[in-house]
């Protein structure tokens, strides 16, 4: 754990930097047109570096018992909105998806993390766009039931084999080869090293709920569960 929180270190303070640098070059007006894409690009790759650092610091987390929330008194659509604000970049890019957001002004307010639950929804949903092909739907919606909201988000996707549905959320597990993706559109490969779904089911745990997948097989989507308790029942 010491040497890969070091290593980790080491890692994001030259990418800290070189991020700073990427984005005074891009505050340049001298920038041609190509210029400026090559500089996002260089931007994107950065943080693409330090999203796989940061997860690699919260598996450690998870195995450590070491996850800390930050509660509060929240209500569950103000988070899928601001989840979808952060994927709207991948999301529009060259997709024609179907996002349907269901109707959670009747849910009951949290006492939860909102940054955490933001975690929960930008990897469910990221996931979902990256396994849809273009032309496909994406559903989120929940609703209560014994003291618990119940969240789903559901896609018709590539789908999972039965066998797998356990597997996705161990620890560095990936479904397949992301070269076989059905959109068959290298921006949205994957290129996760695992972790995504690990993390979820940490933080989901955390407050107390469960989380699960649900697919009936390859090429006919997959729904990803998830429990929580409404106030008065989070402790």
């Amino acid at each position: 754990k010491d040497f890969l929180t070091i290593t980790s270190h080491e890692l994001k303070t030259p990418a800290t930097l070189i991020a700073g640098y990427a984005d005074l070059i891009l505050m340049q007006e001298r920038l041609s047109g190509e210029e400026s894409e090559l500089v996002k690009l260089l931007r994107e790759g950065i943080s693409w570096l330090t999203n796989i650092v940061d997860d690699l610091l919260e598996g450690l987390r998870i195995d450590a018992r070491e996850m800390q929330l930050n509660r509060r008194k929240l209500h569950l659509g103000e988070v899928v909105a601001s989840a979808l604000r952060w994927l709207k970049p991948l999301i529009e890019k060259e997709r024609s998806l179907s996002i349907v957001v269901g109707d959670f002004s009747e849910i009951s307010p949290l006492h939860a993390d909102d940054h955490r639950l933001r975690e929960v929804f930008v990897n469910l949903i990221g996931n979902a766009v990256k396994f849809t092909p273009d032309g496909g739907e994406i559903r989120i919606e929940a609703h209560e039931a014994e003291g618990y909201c119940h969240v789903f988000v559901r896609d018709t996707g590539i789908g999972i084999p039965p066998s797998e549905l356990e597997r996705i959320f161990d620890r560095f597990y990936r479904l397949g080869d992301p070269m076989l993706h059905s959109s068959s559109k290298t921006a949205f490969m994957g290129g996760g090293i695992g972790l995504g779904l690990t993390i979820c089911r940490g933080i989901i745990q955390a407050h107390g709920g469960l989380i699960w997948a649900e697919s009936e097989g390859e090429g006919k989507g997959t729904t990803l569960h998830f429990t929580l308790p409404i106030m008065g029942r989070s402790g």
